[in-house]
């Protein structure tokens, strides 16, 4: 300001010695009649004429820049912010100057931020719109699921009453069946006592055919016996009639003798008739004893046969009455153990007496519950048709404030000024190899980087090599990176690259599996341990706590690996009844050369019931164990891959699926929020969820 009074004063000074002065002194000299009036006269009109062409130079440089201003104010009121105003000037022209090039300059540079501002905001406008669409395409999914989920959990509430009903006559016929068995109990008892009164019974007529038995083999040897005397009596009479025929004879020799003799032998003759009527009648006799031996030895023949008939019946009653005993026996024993078993049903309908109505009160706060949750998922879906509205709206308004940022941008397009571009962070993500379980988590990070504003490089080294990882490491460095989200091989060349990419002030956060004591920021995964031991309650629940289990691993001694297998041990200590065969390990972490070892391993192992693998190669393996040995033991995997819906299909393969995804999204924001400023935590867990053949067209996309 002082500057500009000071001019002023000078061109006022110039103005008074060039004109007023001089005009003075000529009027002066004039009117006192100075002889030097002529001269003064003619130096007047000289100092008069230098002062008007002097005053014409100020007044055409004023008016030059004048122009210059002029046009300049007019091509940066037509847009052209980086127009200025050229030349050096000194004094107060060039206070002006420099104040109009100044406040172009001001403009121009407020433009340039706005624009920045304008383009970022553009961006976080897109980002919200984005965003807020996907938000109501995921509510309108939830919504959805709601409805099935309401639906199922309506139909869910009528099935349980339907079960309370059929568990009210369940216990009706609980009861009746209770009474049954009661009472089939008593008729068992009833039973086992004929059973034994039988048993008794059978065992005294065994013992009495026994003896009936001894007793017609004496028999038959006592008529044998009197066979055998008959035949003696035979041979008597028969001898007797011998002698009888001889007496006759000497009878008859006696008569003729006597008649001989005349008188004298008369009485002789007399003897001789009476010994020959006595001979006659021996003769008769032992005829008749013959003929009564005959019938004797007939009777005895045929009482014999008789008895010997009788013999082997009662041989064969014998014998039937042994069968009958033994099968009076088998009657006893399962009559016994009908008997044990009725005792045992009886105490089991006994504790499940007990049960009944514990069961009946489960069934019926099922039903609640089930009513409960068709209500809250009816209020659910009220709720998510509100949120699905509420998006909309947001969508409506990203809209609008991307179309205010549009009539913006038409505003600063109309004028040419410095654009600024805004220089973005770059992020880089590094798995542990190139395989297609890392194509979610790259995916993962794309999306959040895109969303962020910021870029990623994904590099995955060829096969699982620390030589290859620590390369990339080093190569990202160089490119000026701000982050790394590393899922790193643990080994020194990984753990320096990694030591020298933090010395330089770049952020580090691991995901999948960890390296904790280099310094790293932070680590985003599933909590390995508590993973490994769902994974053992899991196969202990689906083997019901009983089986032998065998595993592969490749031989990669990572973190997570070490604690998953921790984690399952401890889980399945807990189940005497299962025997672990051990985790074979395998030199390939993947493809056919690892298959190839699996399946020699398979080849070779004892027999086993159920087989694991906690990695990504699980699925796999599972297929190939069907395809080409013909094997479906229970098989337990880790991550879902493109190989797991076939296994999952014939169901023998259960997976415990990870999150790959969300390593990716997570590791983009935590390493940005890292570089912001902000804290992170140490250890993020992710989570776990099992896939099986119940629920797989949930996870699993055809």
């Amino acid at each position: 300001m002082n500057r500009n009074k000071i001019g002023v004063h000078i061109v006022f000074i110039i103005h008074l010695l060039s004109v007023i002065i001089p005009v003075i002194v000529i009027l002066a000299s004039y009117f006192t009649g100075s002889p030097l009036f002529s001269v003064l006269l003619i130096v007047s009109a000289v100092i008069i004429f230098a002062g008007t062409l002097f005053q014409f130079n100020i007044s055409r440089n004023m008016s030059k820049i004048f122009r210059l201003t002029s046009e300049t104010i007019n091509k940066a009121k037509n847009g052209d912010l980086k127009v200025r105003i050229n030349g050096k000037k000194n004094g107060q022209a060039g206070e002006i100057i420099n104040g109009i090039n100044s406040f172009i300059s001001t403009f121009n540079d407020v433009f340039s931020n706005v624009d920045r501002s304008a383009n970022e905001v553009k961006h976080l406008v897109n980002t919200v719109k984005l965003t807020s669409k996907e938000a109501s395409d995921v509510a309108n999914q939830i919504a959805a699921s709601a409805e099935l989920v309401s639906k199922g959990a309506t139909e869910q509430a009528e099935d349980a009453e339907d079960s309370a009903k059929v568990t009210t006559e369940l216990i009706e016929k609980f009861e009746e069946v209770e009474n049954s068995a009661e009472l089939m109990t008593q008729k068992a008892d009833l039973t086992k006592e004929m059973a034994e009164f039988g048993k008794a019974n059978i065992n005294d007529l065994l013992e009495k055919s026994r003896q009936t038995e001894v007793n017609m083999e004496e028999i038959n040897k006592r008529i044998t016996e009197l066979n055998e005397m008959a035949g003696n009596i035979s041979q008597i009479t028969a001898t007797i009639s011998g002698i009888a025929s001889q007496t006759t004879l000497l009878s008859l020799n006696a008569s003729i003798e006597a008649a001989r003799a005349g008188e004298m032998g008369r009485g002789f003759g007399v003897v001789a008739e009476e010994i020959k009527k006595l001979a006659q009648q021996s003769v008769a006799s032992s005829e008749e004893i013959n003929k009564i031996i005959i019938g004797i030895q007939e009777q005895v023949d045929i009482t014999t046969k008789t008895i010997v008939s009788t013999t082997e019946t009662l041989k064969a009653q014998t014998e039937s009455v042994n069968k009958t005993n033994e099968a009076f026996n088998k009657i006893s024993d399962a009559v016994d153990e009908l008997f044990a078993q009725l005792l045992e049903v009886k105490k089991g309908i006994k504790v499940l007496d007990e049960f009944k109505q514990t069961l009946y009160d489960s069934i019926a706060n099922i039903a609640s519950v089930a009513q409960e949750t068709a209500a809250s998922t009816q209020e659910i879906t009220s709720l998510m048709y509100s949120h699905i509205n509420s998006s909309e709206i947001l969508v409506q308004l990203s809209e609008s404030f991307d179309q205010i940022i549009k009539n913006l941008e038409d505003i600063l397009n109309k004028f040419d000024f410095d654009r600024i571009t805004a220089e973005k962070r770059a992020f880089a993500i590094i798995p542990c190899s190139d395989i297609e379980f890392f194509s979610d988590t790259r995916d993962g990070a794309m999306d959040a980087a895109s969303k962020l504003g910021v870029d990623v490089i994904w590099s995955a080294p060829s096969s699982y090599d620390p030589v290859l990882q620590a390369k990339i490491i080093d190569d990202v460095v160089e490119k000026g990176v701000a982050g790394i989200g590393i899922g790193p091989i643990d080994d020194p060349l990984v753990r320096e690259s990694l030591k020298r990419a933090m010395d330089k002030g770049i952020k580090v956060v691991c995901f999948d599996t960890d390296i904790p004591d280099i310094g790293r920021d932070g680590f985003i995964g599933t909590d390995n341990y508590k993973a490994g031991v769902t994974f053992g309650e899991l196969v202990a629940k689906k083997l019901n706590g009983k089986g032998r289990i065998l595993g592969t691993q490749a031989v990669k001694n990572t973190l997570n690996q070490i604690e998953r297998l921790n984690g399952f041990m401890d889980a399945i200590k807990k189940y005497p009844g299962l025997e672990f065969l051990g985790m074979q390990q395998t030199e390939h972490s993947a493809g056919e050369a690892r298959w190839q070892e699996v399946k020699e391993i398979l080849k070779k192992a004892p027999p086993f019931d159920c087989f694991i693998c906690m990695d990504a190669f699980g699925s796999y393996i599972a297929m190939k164990m069907k395809e080409e040995l013909g094997m479906t033991p229970v098989c337990f995997v880790f991550d879902k891959t493109e190989y797991s819906a076939k296994p999952l299909a014939d169901g023998y393969t259960t997976v415990l699926a990870q999150r790959p995804r969300l390593w990716g999204e997570l590791s983009v924001r935590r390493l940005n929020e890292l570089c912001n400023g902000k804290t992170i935590q140490d250890k993020e867990d992710t989570g776990t969820y099992e896939i099986n053949k119940g629920n797989m067209k949930v996870f699993i996309k055809d």
